[in-house]
């Protein structure tokens, strides 16, 4: 190899070096902007996701320290009403019943806004109880299988109930299966859920225009808490979510 070549050959090399370089830069910073991107994201839904909880949390709060001791107040008054009135002693029972009604419903509401046994017993005694209550007014089979062994924190354990509670809505209302079945197991500081109906299964497009989390909601949820969720409608519906346990929240 002559001079020429040599020197041709060595600014050809120096140029591929100083474009990979070139390269190599541009792709990091594209990455760490979109990671970094993604961080103000993650930021502002665990933001508003602490938001919407404290917002729920007061509401329950309200329905149950407010509204509940005037329900209350208002039965023993109209119990106090004397009457011998066929007629009106009717109205009388009438209104105990909606009274009653209402006390329920609210305590329902209450309910499902905070459910208070995730609080104080945790997800899984929550999701049992979640499972039992919807046990009573649907058909389908219920399972719950649940192996974490660990305590997890208020917000994942949180977000996981909801999740799981929106997938089991959905697979009640639209799948048309007799069973669902619901695992929740812990693995190496990540948390699995795969939940699985025997329905025919739901489509997409069906669950991104419910009037529930929807399909690419879930999906997000998943991913804001670091992990991600995987759905296959071959046989019936399956979810596979995984999240980190430690680094979610």
């Amino acid at each position: 190899m002559d001079t020429i070549e040599t020197s041709i050959y060595t600014a050809v090399l120096i140029s591929g070096v100083v474009l990979a370089i070139i390269f190599f830069y541009f792709g990091f910073t594209i990455i760490r902007r979109q990671r970094k991107h993604f961080e103000i994201q993650r930021a502002h839904f665990l933001d508003e996701i602490a938001t919407l909880d404290a917002e729920r949390n007061r509401i329950a709060s309200d329905l149950h320290d407010e509204l509940g001791p005037l329900l209350s107040i208002t039965r023993i008054e109209v119990s106090e009403i004397q009457t011998e009135d066929a007629e009106s002693l009717q109205l009388q029972q009438r209104a105990y019943k909606r009274i009653d009604e209402v006390t329920e419903r609210l305590g329902g509401i209450a309910k499902n806004l905070i459910p208070r046994k995730l609080l104080q017993k945790g997800l899984k005694a929550a999701l049992t109880e979640f499972f039992d209550q919807y046990q009573e007014v649907t058909p389908i089979k219920l399972e719950l299988e649940y192996r974490v062994k660990q305590a997890l924190q208020a917000p994942l354990k949180l977000q996981v109930y909801r999740m799981v509670q929106e997938i089991v809505h959905n697979a009640v209302k639209h799948s048309g299966g007799s069973k669902i079945e619901v695992v929740l197991y812990e693995r190496k500081g990540w948390l699995y859920v795969y939940c699985k109906d025997d329905g025919k299964g739901i489509k997409e497009r069906n669950m991104d225009k419910s009037t529930g989390l929807g399909m690419q909601s879930l999906r997000n949820r998943a991913t804001m808490l670091g992990g991600r969720m995987q759905y296959f409608a071959e046989k019936g519906a399956e979810y596979f979510i995984e999240i980190p346990i430690n680094d979610s929240l």
